[in-house]
């Protein structure tokens, strides 16, 4: 190799003379001098890599502690917006730091912002935005003037829906109309206070469809139903007209005649049935010597003959008034008189004649008619009685004589029904075959698997449980209130229940804003959950409309129970199970029933039918709304699905928490 003196040579006499000059000049150690020069870019190299590495591992944990402050504003948030939910918003913050704090590999953290994305017209969806950022220090890259790496992550999270079935049990007794934890409203006489409990419920459902429906994505099905109860339940008229009896016996009582008064005999006025003919003119006297003026004839005159009198057979009227008709018959003769004078001389010019006087008669047959009555004096008759009830149950109106009085009731069914047969056991472990009334799927093919409407217009009690007569007159109550008729809350029938449906909000916001969504009536948990399994089951009565959604895709299946009381039944109410009192359907023929005894059987039903929901893979939420949560309550529902709400702040978010963990909650970005 051949060295080149870079001082001498011509061609570079501008070459530079410096440290690198004569490291060229110089070969002593030149590998190692050369390694040095070549260190420096590789420092900034490597330092670039260890930076790099360093930011993009904050950018990781960055978006991950993105994700986690979106979700979880989005599942706190009680509405459509993040924007004016403060709590939403610290939510997010607080998991956003969870999982990214300030200084963390020595960046400095920008917490997360929260925003909404609006749709085309600038109102909320529902879907939350967020971003963050952190500043990541460099180390070897700070030779280079690079002293630190901003990273940005950006998230939203949504909640969508697949096929989604909820079943809204809701409680609508008396208690309803309180504010919440207002034990001195008592019912508050009927009358719906402010800010009364089932008004917040109104609004606390109308914000869970929103939730929801915000949440149901295009092709998935989101149904709602609704079962209001208390003592009862408005479903009849949504079911076939087949599934209803066309008789049935009801608890009742009808007017009887102890005695009668005397009777009276009134008749209408005579009249000919049959004529003869006019006799000949006959002779009955001749005068002479008579002035013409004194010729005159007597009077025109009928004479009647002997009265026969026949009897017809007495009926009885629906006010057992007995009737004899009668029938009195006679003969009576018509006398027609006429006088004929003749002159016959002159008497100082008086005229003189004889004067002839003539009769002739005629024969007729007469009659009246008319009745013997006996007006009785009542009593009542209070027993089992059976009514035609084949056209009560179409919405004809129906006249009975059970008003005051013994005066006419028109009365048209209202759509709540008495249930069908039942077992009257004390404990269910399970539910027997012939327990129709807890049987969620059976469908009705005899009398017994059949619902009979219910007619409170009919319905009496009495003291005991045999038939029993009263000399009452007919009014609500008598002496000793030993005879009444249930009325009110006695004979409570909440608003018609409604199918499930896709709804839209002002359909939702309708049903429970309407006037005949009221609380009255006491607390029959079971009546309720009964109902709502039956309409939410894809196998039962509407197995044809909840079998399966359009989209082929399998249906979740919900019940949303929400209650303010614990089960509070009663003897003297008019409920699903009749007047127990007397019919004893609950508490059995031999025992009397009483309210410990008729609780602790209610409440061994509802758990049972709890069960056979969740059997049939139905979701059970409870709320216990300004009421304890009891074990039966707290056993009803799915586990982990329990809510107890002492207020309505409370109760709405409880509800929230149900729409939020129905929709399924997942990062759209």
């Amino acid at each position: 190799m051949k060295l080149i003196n870079w001082r001498s040579n011509p061609k570079n006499k501008h070459a530079p003379r410096g440290f690198l000059s004569r490291l060229a000049r110089d070969r002593r150690g030149s590998t190692v001098a050369m390694m040095a020069g070549a260190l420096i870019p590789m420092i900034g190299f490597i330092g670039s890599a260890v930076d790099i590495s360093r930011a993009y591992l904050v950018k990781t944990r960055l978006q991950q502690a993105c994700d986690a402050g979106v979700l979880a504003a989005r599942r706190t948030m009680t509405g459509q917006s993040v924007s004016s939910d403060a709590n939403a918003k610290q939510q997010a913050t607080n998991f956003f730091n969870t999982n990214l704090r300030d200084g963390a590999y020595g960046a400095t953290v920008v917490p997360i912002v929260v925003s909404d994305v609006p749709d085309a017209n600038g109102n909320a969806t529902g879907v939350v935005h967020g971003t963050a950022s952190a500043d990541v220090p460099t180390t070897l890259m700070k030779i280079f003037g690079k002293r630190k790496i901003t990273m940005i992550a950006e998230c939203e999270a949504q909640l969508q829906v697949s096929n989604n079935d909820v079943m809204f049990v809701l409680d609508v007794t008396g208690s309803m109309n309180c504010p919440a934890a207002t034990p001195s409203c008592s019912n508050n006489g009927g009358t719906e206070a402010t800010n009364s409990k089932i008004d917040n419920v109104r609004d606390g459902v109308v914000e869970f469809y929103d939730t929801l429906a915000a949440a149901t994505t295009a092709g998935s099905q989101l149904r709602i139903g609704f079962i209001p109860y208390s003592s009862s339940v408005n479903v009849g008229k949504l079911l076939p007209s087949a599934y209803i009896a066309d008789s049935w016996t009801y608890q009742s009582r009808q007017r009887i005649a102890a005695s009668y008064q005397a009777a009276q005999t009134t008749y209408g006025a005579w009249s000919t049935t049959a004529t003869g003919n006019w006799s000949s003119w006959s002779t009955v006297s001749t005068t002479n010597t008579v002035q013409q003026s004194a010729c005159t004839a007597p009077s025109d005159s009928t004479s009647y003959g002997a009265v026969t009198t026949t009897q017809g057979t007495m009926t009885t009227d629906s006010d057992f008034n007995r009737s004899t008709p009668v029938t009195d018959q006679r003969t009576a003769t018509d006398s027609d008189y006429q006088a004929t004078w003749v002159k016959t001389t002159t008497v100082k010019k008086v005229d003189y004649g004889t004067c002839t006087v003539q009769l002739r008669t005629l024969q007729r047959t007469e009659q009246r008619t008319g009745a013997t009555t006996q007006t009785p004096n009542y009593t009542w008759s209070y027993a089992p009685i059976v009514y035609d009830t084949s056209s009560f149950k179409l919405g004809n109106g129906v006249t009975t004589r059970t008003g005051n009085g013994y005066s006419n009731v028109s009365s048209t069914w209202n759509g709540c029904i008495e249930e069908r047969q039942t077992v009257s056991n004390d404990v269910f472990s399970s539910i027997p075959t012939d327990a129709y009334d807890l049987q969620i799927d059976v469908l009705p093919t005899s009398d017994i698997t059949k619902w009979k409407p219910a007619w409170p217009e009919l319905i009496y009690s009495r003291s005991g449980t045999a038939a029993e007569t009263s000399t009452s007159d007919g009014s609500t109550t008598n002496t000793g209130n030993t005879y009444w008729h249930p009325t009110n809350d006695y004979a409570a029938c909440p608003k018609q229940a409604a199918k499930l449906a896709v709804m839209t909000h002002a359909s939702v916001y309708n049903y429970v804003h309407a006037s005949d969504f009221k609380a009255t009536g006491g607390t029959y948990h079971d009546v309720g959950m009964i109902w709502g399994a039956r309409f939410v089951s894809p196998t039962g009565i509407f197995a044809s409309e909840n079998a399966t959604a359009p989209n082929g895709k399998p249906v979740n299946r919900h019940i949303v129970f929400m209650t303010d009381g614990a089960m509070a039944p009663n003897p003297l109410i008019y409920s699903l199970y009749g007047l127990e009192k007397i019919d004893r359907r609950i508490s059995g023929a031999a025992n009397t029933p009483t309210v410990s005894d008729l609780t602790a059987r209610h409440l061994s039903r509802f758990s049972a039918v709890c069960q056979a929901a969740k059997d049939k893979n139905i979701t059970i939420w409870v709320v216990a709304y300004d009421q304890t949560m009891t074990t039966e309550l707290q056993n009803c529902a799915s586990p982990g699905k329990a809510y107890y709400a002492s207020n309505d702040t409370q109760m709405k978010q409880a509800l929230q928490n149900i729409a939020n963990q129905i929709a399924q909650l997942r990062l759209s970005r």
